[in-house]
This record gives C-alpha cells, structure tokens and sequence, in this order.
C-alpha cells in the first residue's frame, strides 16, 4: 500500500490491504491504529480470545494471520491506550457487519459475493437536478 497516499488520503484502495484478506488458509487482518501501544483481534475462530497483532511498515499499523479464519465468522479488533484500557472496534475495512445490537464484523470473501443491486443501480439519480 502507498503510505504516503495513505495519510494524505490519495490512496483510493486501502481496502486491498486494510481489513481482512482471505487467503487460501485463513486470512490475514490488518489495522490502522496509530495511537494504539496494542491491538489484538477476537473471534469465532479463536473462541473471542485475543490474539496480539504485530506492528508493522510505519509503525501504525498492525496485522496477524489466523490459519482457520473462514467466510461468515464474526470478529473484533481490541485497541488499547496507554493507560492500558481498550475498546473493542469492528472492522472499518471490513465487508459484512453483524446487525444491531451486535457491533461484529463478519469476513466475506468478496471475490464469491454476487451484488443483486442491478435494478436499483439503474434506477438511481446521479442528483446533477438537484
């Protein structure tokens, strides 16, 4: 990923790198957190355990990699400040959300998703009337 069109918000795909991406074992999830002193991620694939995730290129980001990670399961990040409290964060990157009251995000593997929005994409105004 670019960072320099990152933090200068040029970089039109930073989904391609944040988030979540599934590979053929598992997938590998990755945060931004730039004020964090840690960052952990809990889900249906390691019981809601933690599991620290490592810093990586700038330092403001972090990544792991969960081997059984798979479609359709729920996860968390937890972002820890200085003062050692956190608050757990669903996935601002991520492709499916679990519905309220619940605040998981869910991993889809966005090259098997098939969208079923053709009639509203045809329907819809670009708004220049307005």
């Amino acid at each position: 990923m670019d960072i320099y069109g990152f933090y200068t918000g040029k970089t039109m795909d930073a989904y391609k790198y944040l988030g979540y991406q599934v590979m053929e074992s598992g997938a590998t999830f990755r945060a931004f957190a730039p004020a964090a002193i840690r960052v952990t991620l809990v889900g249906e694939f390691n019981e809601w355990q933690e599991r620290d995730m490592a810093k990586v290129l700038d330092g403001n980001f972090w990544e792991c990699h969960i081997d059984n990670a798979r479609e359709g399961m729920m996860y968390k990040y937890r972002i820890y400040t200085k003062a050692g409290y956190y608050t757990e964060h669903c996935d601002p990157y991520g492709f499916g959300m679990e519905l309220r009251p619940g605040a998981a995000s869910i991993i889809r593997d966005m090259k098997k998703y098939k969208f079923h929005d053709k009639r509203w994409l045809n329907k819809r105004s670009d708004c220049k009337d307005k």
